[in-house]
């Protein structure tokens, strides 16, 4: 409870009247606060006042829980989005790249073939030479 300028004033000269120590007089009624804001909080008030508290800083861990709930679940979507198109880019480029392995094998497969024609053809053709030459040593010779 807060005292009036008047109050204090009269309890201040009726304590100096009984009491010739006007500093204990003084702080004594330092105990008493001037003000309404300078009053000493309750045990009831104390408690009603965390409790409002408590609830609002439960009730801000809950927006702050759900926001970030919210921004987490936005980011997971976001990142399986990017995943599945990456995944289906990586299997196009592997599909493309197969196909232009098996052409390329292909290709190369032709063209050893073609080179062994060649080169049996090249070899039979020297035997035949060869077997001219000998023939014709042989007959030379004979």
């Amino acid at each position: 409870m807060s005292l009036s300028h008047r109050s204090r004033s009269a309890l201040f000269r009726g304590f100096t009247s009984l009491i010739d120590d006007e500093a204990a007089v003084e702080e004594m009624l330092s105990s008493f606060p001037s003000r309404e804001l300078d009053e000493p909080v309750t045990k009831d008030f104390h408690r009603a006042e965390s409790a409002l508290l408590r609830a609002e800083f439960h009730h801000d861990m809950t927006q702050l829980r759900d926001g970030l709930r919210g921004e987490m679940t936005e980011l997971r979507d976001g990142l399986r989005g990017e995943m599945t198109e990456l995944r289906d880019g990586l299997r196009g480029e592997m599909t493309g790249l197969s196909a232009e392995m098996h052409a390329g094998f292909a290709e190369l497969r032709i063209e050893m073939h073609r080179n062994s024609q060649r080169l049996t053809l090249t070899l039979a053709a020297l035997m035949v030479s060869m077997t001219g030459v000998v023939v014709a040593a042989l007959s030379v010779g004979g």
